[in-house]
């Protein structure tokens, strides 16, 4: 994230000048640790902030999944289908246009 929308900051005239990407000022990333047990069932989850203060990334973001799992889900169900070289990929153009009737 931070290689991607990072930046570079500013150069005071002091030293030798920052190259190194830092997190922009105001971000606000919660991450959700899903706890398992040995076969791979969910037991709890617990938030981690990256950045920005706990308690107003907590009461912004919240610390539900189900809007994230859900999201995911739906972009790897609508992109699966270029990605992959199987029965259910098709390469004709016909085949994602709407049918008309004629």
């Amino acid at each position: 994230m931070v290689e991607v929308y990072g930046k570079v900051p500013e150069y005071k005239g002091v030293g030798r000048p920052p190259e190194k990407k830092r997190p922009q000022e105001g971000w606000q990333y919660l991450q959700i640790v899903k706890e398992r047990t040995d076969t791979g069932q969910v037991t709890g989850t617990r938030s981690k902030v990256i950045y920005g203060e706990k308690d107003e990334v907590l009461e912004l973001l919240g610390q539900q999944t189900a809007y994230v799992e859900r999201t995911h889900l739906t972009m790897r169900h609508m992109s699966g289908g270029p990605a992959r070289k199987g029965l259910g990929f098709s390469k004709a153009l016909r085949m994602h246009c709407a049918k008309r009737d004629s």
